[in-house]
């Protein structure tokens, strides 16, 4: 149903049909006269109701109809040429803009046709087909518009449902690093504890203290990401790495450039989530004793190696690394992995350009 504001409007568009009776009135009609224009006016009103809740071919109904009564009774009623130019304010409803010029293009070619047979002023026919063209013109660019419209309120609702998705998965990813890291670190110092409760219960005590320090650790991260930031820096993260490693008795070896650790916030937040999924995987899957991690910056690009002397072989790359590698290429960075000989990963983020290729200098914390 039309709003009241639409159907106060489409009542204001049928004022001009009192022109007619005016004609009439003002010219002495007869009763045949009379009759023509009042039937004329009767036949019009449902027609022009009608086109409002048509589109497309369908359209063209009511529009021939409009057009007839134009051709019909102008000879009788020279302000019947009204009609003409409701059918041509109303072609847009034909949906295709070729329709719709070759209706308005009809419409002109009746008017032509009109004023020649019944040798109708020049007057006349300049003006009607003016009138007609010139709100046909209207009626066409409101037309489009209003698809236009209605395809970008479709984009914006696609484009909302995909970001919804896209934090989704931002959310899992970020549980899924923070978690794997903690909780394994948990899991190594409680099995640590368990053995030591016995024989050293200093050691399975102060175990205990640090499983609980970890695990408040990993909640306030875990509500950090769900409020969508994250703050924890690259030092702090490295000592976790340290402490992770000693705790599963992994000989460590660092090669940290200062610099590296003062980079844009963007890029360390990103090679903190890859130190601590790279670092958890060590622990849990490769089976090594030592791992060597190296993060520098080479030609204005951070690079960071983690590497262990662990099984190696074939890897296939799970939620984890997956992960690793969106969160990298998202920064224009890379991710290579050899396995070939223990396993080693080595990622480079270019320092140059931020998110959405904004310098560093202007780049927000949007990790």
């Amino acid at each position: 149903m039309p709003s009241t504001l639409n159907l106060i409007l489409r009542l204001l568009c049928l004022c001009p049909l009192i022109l007619l009776p005016l004609t009439g009135y003002r010219s002495g009609a007869s009763v045949l006269e009379w009759l023509v224009i009042g039937g004329a006016i009767t036949l019009f009103v449902p027609l022009f109701w009608w086109i409002f809740r048509l589109s497309g071919a369908t359209a063209a109904l009511p529009l021939t109809g409009m057009t007839l009564l134009g051709v019909v009774i102008t000879p009788v009623n020279p302000m019947a040429c009204l009609f003409f130019a409701y059918a041509g304010g109303t072609v847009g409803f034909l949906g295709r803009p070729s329709w719709s010029l070759t209706a308005l293009a009809i419409i002109a070619a009746a008017i032509g046709i009109e004023a020649l047979v019944f040798d109708l002023s020049v007057g006349f026919w300049a003006s009607t087909t003016l009138f007609a063209v010139v709100l046909g013109g209207y009626c066409i660019h409101w037309s489009e518009t209003k698809k236009t419209n209605e395809q970008l309120r479709r984009k914006q609702s696609e484009i909302e449902r995909l970001a919804k998705i896209a934090e989704r998965e931002r959310i899992a990813r970020d549980l899924h690093d923070l978690l794997g890291h903690t909780l394994s670190v948990s899991v190594l110092k409680a099995r640590l504890a368990a053995k030591l409760i016995a024989r050293d219960p200093d050691r399975a005590h102060q175990d205990v203290e640090e499983i609980e320090r970890i695990s408040r650790e990993a909640l306030g991260q875990v509500r950090e990401a769900v409020q969508g930031y994250r703050r924890a820096g690259l030092v702090e993260e490295l000592d976790n790495i340290r402490l992770a490693l000693d705790s599963a008795e992994i000989e460590a070896s660092f090669e940290i450039d200062d610099d590296a650790t003062r980079a844009p916030s963007h890029v360390t937040n990103v090679i903190a989530m890859v130190l601590r999924e790279a670092v958890t995987n060590v622990i849990r899957h490769a089976g090594g004793t030592r791992c060597k991690i190296g993060l520098v910056i080479v030609d204005r690009a951070m690079e960071l190696k983690v590497g262990d002397n662990g099984s190696g072989g074939s890897l296939i790359e799970g939620a984890g690394l997956s992960g690793m590698r969106e969160r990298v290429e998202s920064l224009g960075g890379s991710m290579e992995i050899d396995s070939a000989s223990g396993t080693s990963i080595r990622v480079r983020i270019p320092l140059l350009v931020g998110p959405r290729g904004i310098d560093d200098d202007s780049v927000q914390d949007v990790a």
